[in-house]
């Protein structure tokens, strides 16, 4: 394997762009640091592309060679300045976006809406559909589907227990220009692990695919589906078309331990400085707090809004919805 020592190669030359949110929307990719959460975004469907690795480390025995078959090996000063950081991990890849569809990050492998189901396709495991369907005589749908919208079903289908025809976005996270990478990269890593459908993410939100955000998330933004860039008021109309509720987190809320937390429901975390914005406020079903002794400073926003996404999974636990009943 040969060894860069240029600066100026240009596949290393794109990926110092990666550093910069301009660079990784105008690129398409990101970089991803260490062979655990690289493992996790090619497992999860996304596409690495190339993965640079650390010469030293390859010449003195550290690594294996061609542990991936698209290496490019670096020569040691100019990997610890991509690295940007004293002691990195001696792996970092180049990794494709996932396509967004009408601001929703789709994750690889997930059908889509208008995508064609065609007769005698089968259907298996936990596929979720969103959309206007016609799914043709033949097809199977399995337990844990969801189907959401329109379906136009016709002939003798086998329907397993457990189907039901839900939205497939009934618990949400919306974070309101939360700022700092490592918070939003822990409030990823909280969502996924509550069982948490989606988050959303405001004009003014840290980037999730920055690097800081990606080792926070501990690989699950490679898992939970996620939309950037929105306005307020695309979330409230968004909210609003799926019918489920809308709950701000503020100083100031109903106690979080005496609100019923069970159905659709979309949680809202404010800026770590000034809060969440008027609008949400106006347009929530209610607003929430987290009960804390006097004088006890505000919590972080990540520890604020794992506290709240917990306190909703144990009332979901506790009150499942029944059998064909869409909370």
């Amino acid at each position: 394997m040969k060894t860069v020592t240029s600066k100026d190669n240009p596949l290393l030359k794109s990926a110092r762009k990666l550093h910069t949110r301009k660079g990784r929307e105008a690129s398409g990719a990101f970089l991803v640091t260490g062979k655990k959460l690289i493992s996790e975004a090619a497992s999860a469907g996304f596409t690495v592309e190339y993965v640079f690795v650390d010469a030293a480390a390859l010449a003195r025995g550290e690594i294996e060679p061609e542990v991936y078959a698209n290496e490019i090996s670096l020569e040691e000063r100019l990997f610890l300045d991509l690295a940007g950081t004293v002691t990195p991990q001696p792996y970092i890849a180049v990794v494709k976006r996932p396509v967004a569809e009408t601001g929703l990050l789709r994750r690889p492998g997930e059908a889509s809406r208008n995508d064609g189901i065609a007769a005698d396709d089968i259907i298996e495991g936990a596929t979720e559909l969103s959309g206007s369907y016609k799914i043709a005589a033949g097809d199977r749908i399995a337990a844990d589907d969801i189907i959401e919208g329109e379906a136009e079903l016709s002939g003798s289908y086998k329907i397993a227990a457990g189907d039901g025809k839900d939205s497939a976005m009934r618990r949400i996270m919306i974070l309101d220009r939360v700022g700092d990478p490592g918070n939003v990269g822990m409030i990823i890593r909280s969502a996924f692990a509550a069982g948490m459908d989606g988050l959303w993410c405001v004009k003014g939100t840290a980037d999730v695919f920055s690097d800081k955000a990606i080792r926070a998330s501990a690989g699950a933004v490679f898992r939970l589906p996620v939309r950037e860039g929105l306005s307020a008021q695309a979330c409230i109309s968004d909210i609003r078309a799926l019918g489920v509720r809308l709950l701000v987190c503020t100083a100031g809320g109903a106690d979080l331990y005496e609100t019923a937390l069970t159905g659709g429901i979309a949680f809202v975390i404010g800026n770590e400085g000034s809060g969440p914005q008027e609008v949400f406020l106006r347009a929530a079903d209610a607003s929430i707090g987290i009960p804390m002794e006097t004088g006890a400073e505000s919590l972080n926003a990540a520890v604020a809004a794992s506290v709240v996404m917990y306190e909703a999974r144990r009332q979901w636990i506790a009150s499942p919805p029944r059998r064909g009943v869409s909370q």
